[in-house]
């Protein structure tokens, strides 16, 4: 009996070494600390299988081709905190439900274009305060919650470190953010309404704004 029970601990423990083996053939990152992957080729974060899309990208990087953020149901870009590098292009487009895009402080550049479009409820790009360069196209348009200025000052600050290589497309996102600022600044109480909802579920909700912070593309409300 006491053989039999000893040959059962060693076969146990024989399929457990094999099943890790064989975790770590098939996905090296089991055996790796966080962020320190090179991820080669394109990826996309969609609508189908959303948090495996999320889960495969969490300890990139580098992306070396392009990523391409669209039709997903994310409200935010959480998850994707390790990624600094995209070799070629990064595109968020046509997500209704995304607000931020918070989760891509650690970005410090784009090889080529970068883009964010029709993202309806889109309306902060503090994600990206730690990015320095692009090196093709910057594209913002159509996020009719995003303030223009905010837009406008991502810009400003790429071009002041030379970091824009291509054309520069600001347009159709929400105007008169920069005389919100000015009353601000002034001292003058604003009130504004805002869409607390998603872009097909509209909750209206008046809120205080008492400052503001173009650096962190943000409004602070009351």
């Amino acid at each position: 009996m006491e053989k039999v029970r000893r040959y059962a601990s060693k076969t146990s423990l024989a399929i457990v070494v094999l099943v890790t083996l064989e975790l770590f053939i098939l996905n090296p990152a089991v055996a790796v600390s966080d962020c320190n992957i090179v991820c080669e080729g394109s990826f996309v974060i969609d609508d189908i299988d959303t948090a495996a899309d999320l889960e495969a990208l969490s300890v990139c990087t580098t992306v070396t081709d392009d990523l391409s953020i669209e039709y997903s149901p994310l409200t935010s870009l959480e998850g994707l905190e390790c990624l600094a590098h995209v070799g070629v292009r990064l595109d968020i487009k046509l997500n209704d439900s995304l607000t931020s895009i918070a989760g891509l402080e650690s970005v410090e550049y784009v090889g080529g274009d970068l883009g964010t479009s029709v993202n309806r409820s889109l309306s902060s790009l503090a994600g990206l305060n730690n990015l320095e360069s692009v090196g093709g196209n910057l594209v913002i348009w159509y996020s009719r919650n995003l303030c223009t200025n905010l837009a406008e000052a991502l810009r400003d600050r790429l071009l002041d470190n030379g970091g824009i290589g291509g054309s520069i497309h600001i347009s159709i996102n929400k105007p008169g953010c920069q005389q919100l600022c000015e009353e601000v600044a002034a001292g003058h109480p604003v009130i504004v309404l805002q869409n607390i909802g998603l872009s097909w579920y509209l909750v209206w909700h008046y809120a205080v704004v008492v400052g503001y912070d173009l650096h962190e593309g943000t409004v602070i409300f009351h």
